[in-house]
């Protein structure tokens, strides 16, 4: 274990304070917020002597029974398991419980966790056992609990239960099949008008929203919805699951033990037509390739690792009508994402030859970049942004260093205010350990900013100032580098449409 020593030879603590569940104003378990909790998680750490550095108080909120990531929990148990501190204090035995029983089992014969409401420290032997006991205890009973839902959904989904909110168009009945609902002529009115052909899914958007027709979550209609909506199953009367490959379609069909796909409708109610469902989809799909693959594209699973770039003024574009993101359209222009791709209105859409707004950018930042001296102001924004993208570690460690600084600082205010407050009128020595603890934190952040100094220097950057040298350096970049060259000086562009029917690019565009 690595130690990482203390301040003054005194003991390093973290605080985890975690808030999981509100009880009545009456109920003796009603749990203390988590600023209380860390407040006495502080006075606890004052009393045994030990320091607690600002960046090692955690702050969690939600219920431990879902199946999420816990960042702050995590952390914690990494400082304590890698000596960055010597004791993790925690209001309560059950913030381990459940999904951080097991990463608790892990760690807790080897280091010093202190559960403060339960008078239970892990270096005690008789302690450690309670403690290993509970949290086997609620480990087991999380996983029987997992294992239970589980098969009761799967049993329910073989019996043709709908489990979640009715679909679009949908409603539930008292058996949890699904019956026509109050919005059904708005699904059939989708999928008929897309199976003959003759207006594309963007045609149909702009007719449903102009009238006054909602979209399933009450907003105007998009591509992306209509989309989802035509390639659900259950539109075809098949129970669903979401697709395990977590890439499109999102929702699959469900199969039971025997392989075969499970009905969910009520008797009596019809899906869309099969015939109706396959030339809806086959039209959506044929008259909007490139769409379809864009809001693909934009509709991937949060874990999910976005491409890289192929375009130089891709995520640069802004459409004067709307102010939106503009994209590719079909392989020559760029056009606004809003009016192309979601088929929403857009006051004046507009859109720019892509060979002609890239030749125009760059003449421009080469003439703007390479005709600055060292008064500019626009260098100095340029040379902030040349140090991230050439010494990003250090650019990451001065920012972090200047964030420890802001921290401490806005402790120490706090621990003021509540001086002020009254808060400390019978505890004038625990207040005198607070701010020295406090002041030493902000000390040792001042010391640690000094050793990681702006990384920002003009003298980096003055090759800049020179025409040739700029001209030359953009003209043997790769893409990736151009794209980050012409970001140092460029936050966005906004392109506007022409008063001017085939009026060329000009500095009035930009």
């Amino acid at each position: 274990m690595e130690d990482m020593g203390s301040t003054a030879g005194r003991p390093l603590w973290g605080i985890l304070a975690r808030k999981s569940k509100v009880y009545g104003a009456g109920d003796r378990r009603r749990e203390l917020s988590t600023e209380a909790q860390i407040e006495q998680g502080h006075r606890e750490a004052a009393e045994a002597g030990a320091l607690v550095p600002a960046e090692y108080v955690w702050s969690e909120l939600g219920s431990a029974f879902k199946e999420r990531e816990r960042e702050d929990f995590d952390e914690a148990l990494h400082a304590l398991a890698t000596g960055k501190i010597h004791v993790l204090w925690c209001y309560r035995l059950d913030r381990f419980s459940r999904k951080g029983a097991e990463d608790l089992l892990k760690v807790i014969g080897k280091v010093r966790v202190i559960f403060w409401y339960d008078r239970l420290d892990s270096m005690e032997p008789g302690d450690r056992r309670r403690i290993i006991d509970y949290a086997e205890q609620a480990r087991e009973y999380s996983v029987r609990l997992s294992d239970s839902v589980v098969q009761t959904k799967r049993t329910q989904r073989d019996r043709g239960e709908w489990l979640a909110k009715a679909p679009f168009g949908f409603k539930v009945n008292g058996d949890r099949k699904l019956e026509h609902g109050d919005r059904w002529d708005t699904v059939e009115r989708i999928f008929f008008t897309l199976a003959e052909g003759k207006v594309s899914g963007r045609q149909l958007c702009h007719g449903m929203n102009a009238d006054g027709v909602t979209s399933p979550k009450g907003g105007a209609w998009t591509i992306s919805v209509v989309h989802r909506l035509v390639n659900s199953p259950v539109y075809e009367g098949w129970q669903t699951i979401r697709n395990p490959a977590g890439n499109a379609p999102p929702t699959i069909p469900y199969k039971n033990s025997r392989g075969q796909r499970v009905s969910v409708l009520a008797e009596g109610t019809e899906p869309i037509p099969l015939h109706i469902v396959k030339a809806a989809r086959e039209n959506l799909s044929r008259r909007q390739p490139q769409a379809l693959a864009e809001v693909e594209k934009h509709h991937k699973p949060a874990a999910t690792k976005r491409g890289v770039a192929i375009h130089l003024m891709t995520d640069a574009l802004r459409c004067g009508g709307c102010k939106g993101a503009m994209t590719m359209c079909g392989s020559d222009s760029y056009g606004c994402y809003r009016h192309h791709y979601l088929g929403l209105d857009c006051p004046a859409p507009a859109s720019v030859n892509k060979k002609a707004i890239e030749d125009y950018m760059a003449v421009r930042w080469i003439n703007r970049v390479g005709g600055s001296d060292a008064g500019d102001p626009l260098l100095l924004a340029v040379a902030e942004r040349w140090a991230l993208l050439t010494k990003p570690e250090e650019t990451k460690a001065h920012r972090e260093a200047v964030q420890a600084v802001e921290a401490a600082q806005k402790r120490l205010r706090r621990l003021m205010e509540d001086r002020n407050k009254g808060r400390y009128d019978l505890m004038e020595d625990l207040f005198e350990e607070h701010e020295q603890e406090a002041r030493e934190v902000l000390s040792e952040a001042n010391r640690d900013l000094a050793q990681h100094g702006p990384t920002t220097s003009l003298d980096a950057v003055g090759f800049l100032t020179e025409p040739e040298q700029v001209r030359e350096l953009w003209n043997t970049a790769t893409l990736s580098m151009q794209r980050d060259l012409l970001r140092l000086a460029i936050d966005y562009v906004i392109v506007k449409k022409s008063p001017r029917e085939g009026e060329g690019l000009t500095a009035a565009n930009e």
